[in-house]
């Protein structure tokens, strides 16, 4: 069942609009699907390997992603923020409580409707919740290092970001 889904999900590809600087590779017989991001938030070179042949769609794939070529890690590993006064920060920035139990990725919350494209587009928005709750995180210890520093230009680079 997954070769004829991933066939079918390749076809959409073909036809669908591509982003500049993402790649897609499929082995059918294999199953895995590479998906190779030049830019993604502020990481670059970051490639996501996706293994479709255990049971999707029923289960989601299980993903493992590479920065520059380095060593593999869960995807797990990406999505969980583990900073002090990070959650706070992506409760303040966005209507998720933690994006490990919101994921798609979540066996709760898989579904056979959902496919590669909603797991990408899901993990582009994490990527970049994660860069936003980066900078607001430099921003309040800019803001403990610096006693002198107007209220008011604080809440306005914070409402940027």
């Amino acid at each position: 069942m997954p070769k004829y889904r991933l066939q079918n999900e390749m076809i959409r590809w073909v036809t669908k609009e591509k982003k500049s600087g993402v790649y897609r590779s499929c082995d059918i017989p294999e199953q895995i699907l590479r998906i190779y991001y030049k830019k993604l938030g502020g990481l670059k070179d970051i490639e996501f390997i996706l293994d479709c042949s255990d049971s999707y769609p029923f289960r989601y794939p299980k993903i493992v992603y590479k920065i520059n070529e380095g060593l593999s890690k869960n995807i797990l590993e990406l999505i969980r923020i583990k900073t002090c006064g990070g959650r706070e920060e992506l409760l303040e920035i966005s209507e998720y409580k933690c994006l490990c139990c919101m994921t798609i990725l979540c066996e709760a919350n898989w579904a056979p409707s959902y496919n590669i494209d909603h797991i990408m587009e899901e993990l582009e928005h994490f990527v970049e919740l994660r860069m936003r709750i980066r900078n607001r995180l430099y921003l309040n210890l800019l803001l403990k290092n610096y006693e002198g520093f107007p209220e008011d230009v604080y809440g306005y680079i914070k409402s940027y970001l």
